[in-house]
């Protein structure tokens, strides 16, 4: 017998987490993001400032979109 919905729907949550992490790596760099709860956090240089540090990116339903997941 297959799988339940609930089984195939975390199967495509994990696929879908995996592929931001990587597109995360990608742009920001190892260690330089957090999935903390809802939003995506950022270390790097500030937009519109000279300060280095961790900001928001957006929320993670934002960021999925942006990347077209």
């Amino acid at each position: 017998m297959g799988a339940t919905y609930d089984q195939t729907a975390a199967i495509y949550a994990r696929q879908r987490e995996n592929k931001l992490r990587e597109l995360l790596r990608r742009d920001y760099g190892a260690r330089k993001y957090r999935l903390a709860g809802n939003d995506v956090h950022i270390y790097g240089k500030m937009p519109n400032t000279n300060i280095v540090g961790w900001y928001v990116l957006g929320s993670r339903e934002y960021v999925e979109r942006d990347y077209q997941l």
